[in-house]
């Protein structure tokens, strides 16, 4: 929940930034500083996970995510530099995604205890839970915007945000949404001492012969030997997400609608920023569905490869769509400048295919991956190997896709895609 709830509130952080050297590549920044630190810590927390699955492990990260994004809420009424607002949300996503990333591999651990049923619980979890605060974002901008505009839709646009201090409104609307996500996150304390009798005895403690210290031991050759039977697989789930991250949400929080929001609440920059998160994650979740049924689901590695590497084509498709340079989130767009893709409507099509498709090979991927029975070439033993090797290709592509989008960032804009000069 904390990557979702951080990159849906990208359009108030672009807000505070201003016109500062750093609003046009922040959403790149941070991409790539949250999947980095998430790389780093997983492969630590996978190095040292145990059979066990100490409480520390969940109730220490959940606790502490609570307490990031509750400083999230008090940002709005802080006067802050886009300098220092820069470095304190960087600093706060590295937190975050290093909390995350050790409750991510003990959780997986403890739904692993109760069967398929609930890793398929917690996969399926995931995407809901990205559409939830989707739908917040969308909620607390809309209650923030409606009281403009009684009866017709009349912005006006003669206001200008400072830079040091945003709007009243759009303050409150922050400090909701990030209180709101804050206390979902807490809850997940209350959810675990609720399961926490219901996990195994043997599970939650070590026999007193075993030394809690040492952790998994892994064989370097097996590694390797699952590595090269699993190469399309890897390549084909590590490529995924280079292209999902390339673009979504570092180039795709840039495009702004091409109607006018004199027509509707809906062109409103913030509320269109927010119908475009909503959109890709509700395509995710139905991308991910769809993996079950089997006449549209491929499982051999290389049919998935060609659809992995088939998803290039959504890059130019989505830099053809409105991508505005330092996106202003207060003003319309300059009618005089039309993009080849004029229409607001394929953009939002063009944008559900791209999560559908993200969210169907990805599951196709990580299910087949590891399975015997959809990949031959396996053997039972090296299963868990094969989905250890499948997580952290899934995270390399993280990493080198928020890496990737400087690079389309500077193609559209001309300018040193760090500092956006």
């Amino acid at each position: 929940m904390p990557w979702n709830a951080m990159i849906t509130a990208m359009p108030y952080f672009l807000t505070r930034l201003g016109d500062s050297p750093y609003a046009g590549s922040f959403a790149s920044w941070f991409s790539v500083t949250w999947t980095f630190m998430s790389f780093i810590s997983l492969a630590c927390a996978t190095w040292t996970a145990r059979e066990t699955i100490p409480a520390t492990r969940i109730v220490l990260p959940l606790g502490l995510n609570t307490l990031l994004l509750t400083f999230l809420a008090i940002t709005p009424r802080l006067s802050l530099s886009p300098r220092a607002f820069f470095a304190v949300v960087l600093t706060n996503g590295a937190l975050l995604a290093t909390s995350g990333s050790w409750f991510q591999t003990s959780v997986v651990a403890l739904a692993s205890v109760f069967g398929p049923d609930a890793i398929a619980a917690y996969m399926t979890g995931g995407a809901l839970v990205a559409v939830g605060v989707s739908l917040l974002k969308l909620a607390t901008a809309y209650t923030s915007l409606k009281h403009e505009y009684p009866g017709g839709y009349a912005p006006d646009y003669s206001l200008r945000i400072p830079n040091d201090l945003i709007d009243l409104d759009a303050a409150t609307s922050s400090i909701i949404y990030f209180s709101v996500a804050a206390a979902f996150i807490g809850s997940g304390i209350v959810a675990y001492a609720y399961l926490h009798p219901k996990i195994p005895h043997d599970v939650q403690k070590e026999p007193p012969s075993r030394k809690v210290s040492t952790p998994i031991q892994m064989s370097s050759a097996s590694i390797w030997i699952v590595i090269r039977k699993n190469a399309y697989y890897n390549i084909a789930v590590f490529y995924v997400f280079v292209v999902t991250l390339a673009m979504f949400p570092a180039i795709t929080t840039s495009i702004l609608p091409v109607n006018s929001s004199e027509e509707s609440i809906v062109f409103n920059p913030f509320i269109f920023s927010a119908l475009h998160f909503l959109n890709f994650n509700v395509a995710d979740l139905i991308g991910r569905a769809l993996a079950s049924f089997k006449p549209i689901s491929p499982t051999s590695n290389v049919r998935l490869l060609l659809y992995s590497l088939s998803r290039t084509i959504f890059i130019p498709l989505l830099l053809l769509c409105n991508v505005q340079h330092k996106p202003t989130f207060e003003s319309v767009v300059d009618a005089s400048s039309k993009p080849i893709i004029n229409s607001d409507i394929a953009y939002m099509f063009i944008l559900f295919a791209f999560g559908v498709t993200n969210g169907h090979v990805s599951t196709l991927v990580l299910m087949a991956a590891p399975s015997k029975l959809m990949n031959p070439n396996l053997e039972l033993y090296e299963s868990k190997t094969a989905a250890r090797v499948a997580q952290f290709c899934l995270v390399g592509g993280l990493v080198a896709g928020s890496a990737a989008s400087f690079g389309l960032h500077a193609i559209q804009c001309r300018c040193n895609p760090f500092l956006d000069q």
